[in-house]
């Protein structure tokens, strides 16, 4: 599904698949809010959401979303994503070039593979993290490069990396607070 215009919600109860690209591909586009019931599958060979130098205002996932990077933030902005679901990739939610997200909400799993990041900040900004639920990486749970900026982290839940893996949270660039009352485990080494 190839959005490059204005989208109000999509309401996916079934399955959206793009094998070579993304199941959803948002190109300077606005799209409102993205729903994944419980019983959606958004998947992409490259991407499940790729929001390329577009605009979302909410994505809500009660279902799965998957590819080499569940939901790709590129030069876009998405105001909130909430996960109650499960977001399966290499890299659970990559962000890059400038991106903004507002806020991060995961009581469900957002778990990365290999190598992979659970949340990856290449560039740009993340307001505000808040996990109840279990953010897993494969190799970092939740990764901040030198230009990336992450507000917050409030975390009830778990946050880790996998066996082997290098640390559960790994900041270069700027993070204000962290709030923890839950587990943050690098299970590395």
């Amino acid at each position: 599904l190839n959005s490059g215009n204005s989208v109000g919600t999509l309401t996916n109860h079934g399955i959206i698949a793009g094998a070579y690209h993304s199941g959803i591909l948002n190109t300077i586009g606005t799209i409102a809010t993205i729903i994944n019931a419980s019983d959606g599958v958004i998947n992409g060979g490259s991407s499940g959401i790729f929001n390329y130098s577009g605009r979302i205002g909410t994505i809500s996932n009660s279902g799965t979303i998957s590819g080499y990077n569940g939901i790709y933030n590129f030069n876009g902005s998405i105001d909130a994503i909430n996960n109650s679901g499960k977001i399966i990739a290499h890299h659970g939610l990559y962000n890059d070039s400038g991106a903004s997200i507002g806020t991060i909400t995961n009581s469900g799993t957002i778990s990365s593979s290999g190598s992979g990041v659970g949340i990856n900040i290449q560039a740009g900004s993340i307001g505000t993290i808040l996990n109840s639920g279990l953010i897993n990486g494969g190799n970092i749970g939740v990764y901040n490069s030198a230009v990336g900026t992450i507000g917050s982290i409030n975390n009830s839940g778990i946050i880790r990396s996998g066996v082997g893996g290098f640390s559960a949270l790994t900041n270069y660039g700027t993070l204000g607070t962290i709030t923890n009352s839950g587990l943050i485990s690098g299970q590395g080494g």
